[in-house]
């Protein structure tokens, strides 16, 4: 199976350090976790683009 290249933009690690700063704010422990594990999920999406469930409601795109 292909791998998909995996780009992150300059928006979505804004959006990571955002996360990341606010969970920081009472447990800097979960806050670096949970940059891992939105990271990980990013990298997992990439190698498995097909997994998961169609949510059509959570975009305005035709699926």
């Amino acid at each position: 199976m292909n791998k998909l290249k995996l780009k992150i933009t300059e928006q979505a690690q804004f959006d990571i350090k955002q996360i990341t700063e606010y969970i920081a704010k009472e447990n800097i422990k979960s806050a670096r976790e949970m940059a891992v594990y939105l990271y990980e999920i990013c990298g997992m999406l990439a190698e498995f683009p097909q997994i998961g469930v169609s949510r059509p409601d959570f975009t305005y795109k035709m699926l």
